[in-house]
C-alpha cells in the first residue's frame, strides 16, 4: 500500500511539473489602441483614426518578458519628439536586461515646462527620445504585465501636438506595461500548493 501512495505521489508531481513547463513560455499578449478607441490626440493629423499604438508581450525561454510596441502616426503627421511607457515605480534601470531597446531614460514625467504638455498626470516610466512618424521599441524585463499608460508628443515647442493612452484629460490605464513585482506563474503555485498538500498526507498516512 505505502509503494501505491508513493508511486501516486510521484505521477502527480511529475504531472504538476509537465504543466509548469508546459505554461513557461506560452503567455502572449497582443492589443492596440486607436485615436478615439483607447487613444487620445491633439493636434495636427495625431488626431487621426491612423494614429495607433500596439503591443505584443510574450515570454521568453528564459522567464524573462518581452515587450514590443509600436506608434504609429499618419505619413503627414508632425514627427514624434519622444514617448513614455509606464512602468511601476520600483523598477528601475537594473531591469532593463539585454534586448531592451537603448537609450531609455527611466524618471517621473510631468507636465512641468514645454517637455510633456497635455500629460493628464504625472507618469513614472521609460522615455525614448525619438523623430519620424513612427517609432518601436522593446522592452526585456521579469516583469510580468500589467495594465498601464503611454505619452507621446511632437517635437514642437507649440505643447499642442501630443497623444496618451485614454480620454481628454485622463489616462485610461489600458495599455500592456511591466509590472511591480513578478509573480510566480499559476501553475508554480498550484505545483507548491500540491506538493504541500501530498506532503500532508504522507505525514498522515505515516
Amino acid at each position: 500500500m505505502k509503494h501505491f501512495k508513493t508511486i501516486i505521489t510521484i505521477f502527480v508531481i511529475v504531472f504538476l511539473l509537465g504543466i509548469v513547463t508546459s505554461s513557461w513560455g506560452a503567455l502572449t499578449e497582443s492589443g492596440s489602441i486607436s485615436y478615439n478607441n483607447g487613444l487620445y490626440a491633439s493636434g495636427d493629423n495625431w488626431a487621426n483614426s491612423s494614429s495607433t499604438l500596439s503591443w505584443n508581450v510574450h515570454q521568453l525561454s528564459s522567464g524573462n518578458y518581452e515587450y514590443d510596441y509600436s506608434f504609429i502616426l499618419p505619413t503627414n503627421a508632425k514627427n514624434i519628439s519622444h514617448v513614455i511607457i509606464q512602468v511601476s515605480t520600483n523598477f528601475t534601470s537594473a531591469d532593463m536586461l539585454t534586448g531592451t531597446t537603448p537609450n531609455g531614460s527611466l524618471g517621473n514625467w510631468d507636465g512641468q515646462g514645454n517637455s510633456n504638455l497635455g500629460i493628464p498626470a504625472s507618469l513614472y516610466g521609460i522615455k525614448w527620445d525619438t523623430s519620424g512618424t513612427s517609432f518601436s521599441w522593446t522592452i526585456v524585463t521579469d516583469r510580468a504585465p500589467t495594465l498601464g499608460n503611454f505619452y507621446a508628443k511632437d517635437g514642437n515647442a507649440d505643447g499642442g501636438i501630443y497623444a496618451y493612452s485614454g480620454t481628454s484629460g485622463v489616462f485610461g490605464n489600458n495599455v500592456v506595461v511591466p509590472d511591480t513585482v513578478t509573480p510566480l506563474p499559476a501553475a508554480a503555485w498550484l505545483l507548491g500548493s500540491g506538493l504541500v498538500g501530498l506532503i500532508g498526507i504522507r505525514r498522515k498516512n505515516v
